[in-house]
Formats: structure tokens, sequence, C-alpha cells
């Protein structure tokens, strides 16, 4: 089973930023997201983790997955932080889950844990 499937999703704000997306996420996928400015990608995300909803489609997720969103714009509470603590601190309050670093890494391997993350993996570099 699938961690996220969309089905006819689209989202209109106020010109048409997608329709009729159709998307199959699972555990092993890595995507990119490539847009220019405006073109939905925020919003794409924000709809997968059930922060925004759509205007057509639907969205189905596995049970029990979490979703969580680091903003795109980094408050200065979370500049000073780890990348892998600024996820753990995107991730719903209420959803019961790991508080560990190490916990958390071993909770994103499907094969030894009932309970799925997704979270963007980046790499900052100076100067870039």
């Amino acid at each position: 089973m699938s961690l996220i499937q969309t089905r006819g999703l689209g989202v209109q704000s106020p010109r048409p930023l997608f329709r009729n997306l159709d998307l199959t996420l699972d555990a092993a996928d890595r995507i990119g997201l490539v847009a220019g400015n405006g073109a939905g990608k925020t919003t794409l995300l924000r709809c997968l983790a059930g922060d925004a909803e759509p205007g057509t489609g639907q969205i189905i997720r596995r049970r029990g997955l979490r979703v969580g969103i680091v903003p795109q714009d980094m408050p200065p509470t979370l500049l000073a932080l780890p990348l892998s603590e600024a996820v753990r601190r995107a991730l719903p309050a209420t959803a019961p889950g790991p508080r560990s670093p190490a916990a958390a890494r071993a909770s994103v391997d499907p094969r030894g844990d009932r309970r799925h993350h997704i979270a963007a993996r980046c790499e900052l570099r100076a100067g870039l």
C-alpha cells in the first residue's frame, strides 16, 4: 500500500495552480518538485500534509501516517537547530511518535516500524 495517493487533485487560488493530479508516493520514493514561483509547489505539499484543502479530488493517506512540513522561510527559532530536530518539531504534536533523534531515524525505516514519515532531506551549503 502506498503512503499517500491523490486522485484528481486540483487547487485554484485564484487561478488554477494544478488540476487532475494523480500521484502515488511509496515508502522508497524520493521526489523533487521543480516549478516557477507561484506554480503551486508549497500548496501541493500543504495539501498532502493536511494543512490545506484541495478544491477538487481526494487525498488518501496510509493509516497512522504523519506528515510534517518545515516552512520554506525558516523562523529564527529554528535556524540554530539541526534539520532532523526542525522536522521533528514540524510533525503534529498530538500524534504519537518518537521524541529522540535516534528514535526518529529508526521509525523512518518501514521494515522495522509501523509508523511512516515523509520528510524532506536537505543539504545546506554555504554560498549557494
